[in-house]
């Protein structure tokens, strides 16, 4: 249970840190990298894979403080996909050499997005410059 509480703690720090950056006019916001699912899916496409691809050539050239991961399906979508859309990208990361400890979870705010025929849900990765507080 107490890691439960230090991962929410996490979150919301990576959360604040977020909407801080959004909230400076003269900082840059944070890399953000998009990757879509389809429907009512878990798979990464090859789509999908050359996003992670993006994002870890920037975590490498750039060595973030943190990685959040924003997860959430559309409106209308099972809540539940969430949670293992977060893992595929997670472990995606992962499979790729990317630390672990820099991963953090955090829900999208407006899951709703239009994308068309590429899907309705995704999962955007955000390279932090400052590890949230």
């Amino acid at each position: 249970m107490k890691s439960t509480a230090r991962l929410r703690l996490a979150l919301a720090s990576a959360i604040l840190a977020v909407l801080v950056a959004c909230t400076q006019g003269s900082q840059q916001s944070p890399p953000v990298y998009i990757v879509f699912f389809p429907k009512g899916s878990v798979e990464l496409v090859p789509e999908s894979r050359q996003i992670i691809e993006q994002a870890v050539a920037a975590i490498r050239k750039t060595r973030p403080a943190a990685i959040v991961l924003a997860s959430g399906v559309a409106v209308g979508d099972n809540l539940r996909l969430a949670e293992p859309r977060f893992e595929a990208i997670r472990q995606a990361l992962v499979a790729k050499n990317v630390p672990p400890a820099l991963i953090a979870r955090s829900s999208l705010p407006d899951a709703k997005l239009e994308t068309g025929s590429s899907g309705d849900t995704r999962v955007e990765i955000l390279l932090l410059a400052k590890r949230p507080s």
